[in-house]
């Protein structure tokens, strides 16, 4: 409320040849973009909350209207009107009309429930088809590099249209038919997918309890990479985790956009490293912790060691690669970011998840998963505040090294090279892996039982 009530004069300041309605209404089309990223992590699925439902004499329809509309007062769409308000009363109002002010501030209030439901509907689609992951963030993360590099402005025809429909309430109709395809898109795909563990909309049969059900074709290597998949999903501590390294992923905003930084190639490849990694490292340094409350299970099952380690092999394998895709964008600073990028996600796939996995064996301290990820150090231990020399000192004294004789480029293809050798004997060395969290298991899952 506060930043509300000194908008004006706060975008005065940092624009001073340009109106604050214009300043603001261009900012939005950034605020909605980190909206759409955030509801896409924290808000949740109306599915969840059909189930007390279904079993009562309600038609289906009303159930699934009730629930949507139950949504709107969410804290997602209440807090942006604690700054929009005060700004609209203060100043909108008062330097045009009341007409214009309220024509403007309807509209986007239109657009932040069009976000919710849109944002419904791809959770939704992203439990049926988890590949629109890809195509989502990359849509959105896409479009923001292309305004802010000015190669597209959208947020220059963002607010041209806002301003055009607070100039004319009768345009209010757009934003209206929006939302109203938004919510019935919405209703329409809970409707034919109501239930949370659905994989298929056309699928009538009872599903085998998977959302990820196209991982049991890899047995129990795929088994185990949905039982990991849950557990961040359904847990506190390790989605707010996951949150927070997706967000540290746009940290290349503010480093490549600086040019002094492109003839340094001990700083592009140890951040190349970072953000290639940190979404696999954040989770990976708690590798087995995350499992103390269920550890004891893993160890009834009928499974092998190397087939756990399989598992968190190919999920952080997949982390590595995701980041890599979702920061490729940032070579259109610097073509030489892409060639960094590809050592260092070699490297992290080669070297840093095998070296993860040892360092793992090591820690035998509980996590309650239920508890906030923020100021929390449970399950945190010596060998986690060591880790982070090995996983980006190694690779930046390589670099060094090879520059002592004019050939950084030589300790870049060096790193690429040890992780494509971590790539091949992979099997061998998690064998060996194997072979120590064996010796390790007793003492880890006796760790793990300690409260």
């Amino acid at each position: 409320m506060f930043l509300g009530f000194y908008l004006d004069k706060i975008l005065a300041s940092i624009f001073p040849d340009s109106s604050p309605i214009d300043e603001a209404s261009r900012i939005l089309f950034y605020y909605f973009s980190f909206d759409l990223l955030l509801r896409f992590f924290l808000q949740e699925l109306p599915t969840m909350s059909i189930a007390p439902y279904l079993h009562l004499p309600i038609r289906r329809s009303k159930i699934f209207i009730y629930l949507l509309l139950k949504s709107i007062p969410g804290y997602f769409n209440i807090i942006p009107l604690f700054i929009l308000i005060p700004f609209l009363i203060r100043y909108v109002i008062p330097n045009f009309s009341l007409v214009f002010g309220l024509t403007w501030i309807l509209a986007i209030c239109l657009l932040i429930l069009t976000a919710s439901f849109f944002t419904f509907y791809i959770k939704k689609l992203f439990v049926i088809r988890p590949a629109i992951i890809f195509i989502y963030l990359l849509a959105i993360v896409g479009l923001t590099y292309l305004d802010y590099s000015g190669y597209i402005v959208v947020s220059e025809y963002f607010k041209a249209e806002l301003l055009a429909i607070a100039n004319n309430y009768f345009l209010l109709i757009f934003p209206a038919l929006i939302l109203a395809i938004g919510f019935t898109a919405t209703y329409w795909l809970l409707e034919k997918n109501a239930y949370f563990e659905d994989s298929s909309g056309s699928n009538k049969k009872i599903s085998s309890g998977s959302v990820f059900s196209f991982l049991d074709r890899y047995g129990n290597v795929g088994s185990l990479i949905q039982l990991e998949i849950k557990m961040i999903m359904r847990n506190s501590r390790p989605k707010t985790m996951l949150i927070v390294s997706f967000v540290f992923l746009l940290y290349g905003f503010m480093i490549y956009a600086n040019e002094m930084w492109y003839g340094n190639p001990l700083f592009i490849m140890g951040v190349g490293v970072f953000l290639t990694g940190f979404l696999m490292m954040n989770h990976g340094q708690f590798m087995f912790s995350w499992e103390s409350s269920y550890f004891d299970f893993l160890l009834t099952r009928s499974l092998s060691l190397k087939e756990v380690l399989f598992a968190k092999y190919w999920l952080f394998a997949a982390a590595v690669c995701f980041s890599f895709i979702i920061t490729l964008p940032y070579a259109f600073f610097n073509t030489n970011i892409a060639f960094y990028n590809i050592a260092a996600t070699l490297y992290n796939i080669g070297v840093n998840i095998l070296l993860l996995m040892y360092i793992s064996t090591l820690n035998k301290k509980r996590i309650d998963l239920t508890k906030s990820a923020f100021f929390n150090y449970e399950g945190a231990s010596v060998s986690q505040f060591l880790l982070i020399f090995p996983f980006l000192g190694f690779p930046v004294v390589i670099v060094y090294l090879f520059g002592l004789y004019d050939y950084a480029i030589g300790g870049v293809l060096f790193l690429g090279f040890a992780g494509v050798s971590g790539i091949v004997f992979k099997d061998k060395i998690i064998r060996a892996i194997a072979a120590l969290l064996l010796k390790r298991k007793y003492i880890m899952s006796k760790g793990f039982r300690e409260t």
